[in-house]
């Protein structure tokens, strides 16, 4: 069962952030879409995605040096869901290899960015693997928790 603190601060979060994500005219039907994506030629997946579209709030816990990054928290669609992935959808480009933190309604995770392709300004889809998923707690807020060492 979710705890009250978890969400409270879910939503707090939610309210408080800019979302500045800007669709795509022909994405009218984004948040209805669920079910299972389709599979196409050359598509180098090995598991299968889950449509499964909801807000959520972002941190970019692993940046690289070099560029320079927002340390708030950043409002964020969820886009499907793998076995090993997510894929979601960002105001703001972020690069392969950076970690991400994100929080949902029902749980969070810690994801490393696998790709990212801008659709129009300010809308980027990004894919990730997943790195850890943990049910709702207090930690999930607390951004130095856990640090994940990037890819060697």
């Amino acid at each position: 069962m979710l705890g009250i603190d978890y969400t409270d601060q879910f939503n707090e979060l939610v309210e408080s952030v800019p979302w500045t994500i800007d669709l795509p005219d022909t994405w009218e039907n984004f948040f209805s879409e669920r079910g299972e994506c389709q599979a196409y030629a050359g598509d180098g997946r090995k598991h299968r995605r889950m449509k499964a579209r909801s807000y959520g709030i972002m941190w970019i816990q692993e940046p690289f040096h070099a560029i320079k990054r927002p340390t708030a928290a950043i409002g964020m669609y969820t886009k499907d869901f793998s076995q090993r992935g997510c894929g979601m959808i960002s105001p703001i480009e972020i690069y392969p290899g950076e970690v991400l933190r994100i929080v949902l309604p029902t749980f969070w995770l810690t994801l490393r960015v696998m790709r990212c392709c801008r659709v129009q300004s300010q809308c980027f889809e990004v894919g990730g693997v997943l790195i850890r998923q943990s049910a709702p707690s207090e930690d999930a807020f607390d951004l130095h928790h856990e640090r994940v060492p990037l890819a060697k």
